[in-house]
């Protein structure tokens, strides 16, 4: 089967957490960006293509951050997300990453993090369970670092 396919699937399995029949946002790796673009590593080895954020170094690793747009629906329900994550390299690597909720004014409201170690030429899901927005209006990033050859290849919440 086709890994994007399945993990569409796992998408909607994950759906069924929050109570809806399929996953109300499916996007790639594009919709990332990473956290310290004057970093020098990140100038170096950061990419989008193919539909993900890649990190294409055989050694550094960096942040990038990933905007979870939350629809006026779920600040009185439950939302889960998920993050579809593909290591190129040669050896199993950990990923972390972390589901951050911020207030309107930029400050933290909480962090969940995660971490998952995928062998290699690979790819495995860091989800997250059903939660609701702490506060009204507030908004969500996912954050993860990027080991050599990492990827982020979608993001879905639902």
């Amino acid at each position: 089967m086709n890994k994007l396919i399945g993990v569409f699937m796992l998408s909607l399995v994950f759906s069924g957490w929050a109570g809806e029949a399929a996953a109300q946002y499916i996007s790639n790796g594009y919709e990332c960006a990473p956290k310290n673009i004057g970093g020098e590593d990140t100038r170096l080895y950061f990419r989008q293509q193919d539909g993900g954020a890649i990190n294409i170094s055989k050694t550094a690793t960096f942040p990038v951050v990933c905007p979870v747009f939350i629809d006026y629906y779920f600040f009185e329900g439950l939302y889960g997300v998920g993050v579809t994550l593909r290591n190129g390299s040669k050896t199993s690597q950990t990923f972390q990453c972390a589901l951050e909720e911020y207030r309107v004014d930029g400050v933290k409201a909480r962090s969940i993090g995660r971490s998952l170690t995928i062998a290699a030429g690979d790819w495995d899901v860091i989800s997250y369970e059903p939660m609701v927005v702490t506060q009204y209006f507030n908004y969500s990033s996912i954050r993860c670092i990027l080991p050599p050859g990492g990827s982020i290849a979608e993001l879905a919440w639902f």
